[in-house]
């Protein structure tokens, strides 16, 4: 029988996964309406805006996300308003956060107006400006979030997460129809706002000794407790996106905004599916990796992270190939069709990402702002060198042979480094249960079946091992049932 703390671990991170899966549906809902509206061109348009947002959103990773998780957990109780307390700290992180979000807007004008392909220059920098205000209202609104979630109230927040995609969803959906791409961005800016009403409602109920609108302060003991996760988040996103920016170049010099427009769809479908999956389980792990007061508690709570991911993780990357094919034409268009090619590759070792995620997680965390930037600086640099190879090989399909190979390469990078810098002992189990695993998926890829009869077989296995990893209750009572038929 499992201890009641496992048990509430588990209900918190199936409630996560919940409200996670209801985040994915409305983003792959809100992703088919603008690829019918815009098309594979228009698609790699808003993909290049969404990357200069992303690049100049990252220096928001000292003080907010993770770093101010990690700063809220170290201070004092959330009902004292002093210095040093989360209170404090909230309205430190607030004060920098609007202080950079102005600076972000204002380069990304400029930046957007010089080189967007297709664009004319005033209309690039305005389309600029919307992608950067929407990353950055994120980011804004996400403060309040934190002080509830690092303060216990980890349901709520799973549930807002939610009603946020829901809401931004509906809101793009709208603005894409109506205003094309403009619209579509000027919906990111507007969407996180009305989440805010229900954090501020939840906080109060939860904690009423707190106070949400921020009184403007500088705190440098904020930046101090937040600096080492803060450091990690911005060095380690530096290199993220400035490998992907190097990517989206090869790709737009390879095949202009088509190829760009293929790649996003597929890369956002790879990195949607799991990375939601995987931010909401960040959010209830994150605070346990940051308590772990000992190595043997940290190694703990990282063997608790990996028995779940790696039973829940193979069944969805299988249910996900099998549908990859009709996934991309029912949640894009007909006309991505590159897009469900180069997917194969990527998400069969999505089952290697998920461990190489957890390691990567605990060293954010836990503050090892050096090591986290060699691991991601390695893991980027991997990826931008093996697409210059794939691309020239295979086209724009071959990008999906980079992202695989980036994810072997980075799960022994990850586990390597934290075993150096936080001494725990590698998952060598794991890890080589999920290569075989990806190798055997990979394989399949090329089986000579029909891509009906394969992607039928890849349904039905992944739906079965996922109800059995589920244990519903059903299945466990007519189990029980025929034993005890054929018992003695």
């Amino acid at each position: 029988m499992l201890n009641p703390k496992t048990n509430t671990l588990d209900r918190l991170v199936r409630l996560a996964a919940v409200a996670s899966a209801i985040s994915l549906a409305s983003s792959l809902i809100r992703a088919k309406v603008i690829a019918v509206v815009l098309g594979p061109a228009g698609v790699g348009q808003q993909a290049e805006l969404i990357q200069l947002a992303s690049l100049l959103s990252v220096p928001l990773a000292m003080v907010a996300g993770p770093a101010l998780l990690s700063a809220l957990a170290r201070a004092g109780a959330t009902s004292i308003a002093g210095a040093g307390s989360r209170q404090h700290f909230y309205d430190a992180a607030a004060t920098l956060t609007v202080g950079w979000s102005v600076i972000a807007v204002g380069l990304a004008g400029a930046l957007a107006s010089a080189g967007i392909n297709g664009l004319p220059p005033r209309h690039a920098g305005l389309l600029g400006v919307l992608a950067t205000a929407g990353l950055v209202s994120t980011s804004l609104v996400g403060l309040p979030w934190a002080v509830l979630n690092v303060s216990g109230g980890s349901k709520r927040f799973s549930w807002i997460q939610a009603v946020l995609a829901l809401a931004t969803a509906s809101m793009t959906i709208l603005g894409t129809l109506s205003a094309g791409l403009t619209g579509a961005l000027a919906a990111s800016v507007v969407a996180p706002w009305l989440a805010l009403g229900l954090a501020y409602r939840a906080v109060k109920a939860e904690l009423p000794g707190v106070r949400l609108w921020p009184h403007w302060a500088w705190d440098p003991d904020f930046l101090k407790a937040s600096a080492a996760v803060g450091l990690s988040s911005l060095l380690g996103g530096l290199a993220q996106q400035g490998a992907l920016t190097a990517v989206r170049a090869q790709l737009a010099q390879f095949g202009g905004n088509e190829a760009n427009g293929q790649f996003q769809a597929a890369y956002a479908i790879a990195t949607t599916y799991l990375g939601v999956v995987l931010s909401g389980l960040g959010n209830v792990f994150a605070p346990r990796f940051a308590a772990a007061g000992t190595t043997e508690a940290l190694q703990q709570e990282l063997n608790g992270a990996l028995h779940f991911l790696t039973r829940y993780t193979p069944p969805l990357v299988l249910i996900g190939l099998g549908l990859r094919h009709a996934g991309v034409t029912i949640l894009y268009s007909a006309q991505f069709s590159e897009a469900a090619e180069l997917l194969g590759p990527a998400m069969a070792a999505d089952v290697i990402k998920v461990v190489a995620w957890v390691s990567s997680y605990a060293l954010l965390v836990r503050g090892r702002a050096r090591a986290f930037l060699v691991t991601e600086s390695l893991g980027a640099g991997t990826l931008a060198l093996l697409s210059v190879f794939c691309l020239h090989q295979r086209g724009v399909v071959g990008m999906g042979n980079a992202l695989a190979l980036s994810s072997l390469a980075y799960v022994f990078i990850t586990t390597l480094t934290a075993k150096v810098v936080l001494g725990i002992t590698p998952p060598w189990g794991p890890i080589f249960k999920s290569i075989g695993l990806a190798t055997v998926l990979f394989g399949s890829l090329w089986l000579p079946l029909s891509e009906r009869v394969l992607s039928g077989f890849q349904v039905l296995l992944g739906v079965v091992w996922l109800v059995a990893v589920l244990e519903i209750g059903w299945v466990r009572k007519q189990l029980g049932r025929l034993t005890r038929l054929n018992g003695p």
